[in-house]
């Protein structure tokens, strides 16, 4: 028999991922998020969202369970296309709230006026450092192939070429006023960089070039860890045919 109080548990951790990461998507954006692009948030972020919900519909759970915390709405324009945002948000009163992201904006913009001249970090870099974690985990980044960050148990192991970020360098969103809490970030984000090591121009964002565009196989790669990286073998063929599949 299932035990309830675990899947509660699951349920719940699921419900303030999706409500922390949206938060923090508006905040920074000021942009309506693609509900798909926030299940690739919740992965990256190490929750498994179809473990915890089964054959239960993604949406229909928001809808149901997060109703007075986050709201659900159509994209104008695209067919079948579900945006989500913070519940109580009056859409009416922002910019091209249906817009692509700025630049600046999807690579979280460092707090104080526009004439600041800090250098534009790579999103998984400053999500590392603003996005809640929970109770029990810890947190690491990796960067190569490209930064990535991932929440695990505090009695896993550390990947080979992961760094752990510590729980005092995280400021989730609420915790100060917006200006103050991004230059706390950037801060956090130098610090730990000097006392690990890792040079700064290893975790800005990148520019992508106008025809770059990423192939399914470079996206298996990024989500896969480490330890299945080295365990993972496909064919040639399905190899190429991942290549060639742009996203």
């Amino acid at each position: 028999m299932q035990d309830n109080g675990g899947l509660n548990g699951e349920v719940m951790r699921l419900g303030d991922a999706i409500v922390t990461i949206v938060r923090e998507e508006f905040e920074r954006t000021q942009r309506v998020i693609l509900l798909s692009n926030l299940g690739q948030d919740l992965r990256k972020a190490g929750v498994d969202y179809r473990a915890i919900l089964g054959e239960r519909k993604f949406a229909d759970f928001i809808r149901k369970e997060l109703v007075d915390r986050v709201t659900l709405i159509p994209i104008p324009g695209k067919d079948k296309a579900i945006g989500i945002h913070p519940a109580g948000v009056d859409l009416s009163t922002r910019q091209n709230p249906f817009g692509p992201h700025p630049l600046a904006a999807q690579n979280a913009p460092i707090g104080g006026p526009v004439q600041d001249k800090r250098p534009l970090l790579n999103s998984q870099v400053w999500f590392a450092f603003s996005h809640f974690l929970a109770d029990g985990d810890v947190r690491i980044l990796e960067l190569l192939p490209e930064p990535l960050y991932r929440d695990v148990p505090s009695d896993a192991d550390v990947p080979q070429g992961s760094h752990r970020i510590d729980r005092n360098l995280i400021v989730p969103v609420g915790t100060m006023p917006k200006t103050e809490r991004d230059v706390r970030i950037y801060e956090n984000i130098e610090q730990w960089a000097e006392k690990a090591g890792v040079p700064l121009d290893g975790l800005l964002a990148k520019k992508p070039e106008r025809n770059d565009r990423r192939n399914l196989l470079d996206e298996l790669i990024r989500t896969l860890g480490p330890a299945d990286l080295q365990r993972v073998t496909l064919p040639l063929d399905i190899v190429k045919t991942l290549r060639d599949r742009r996203l």
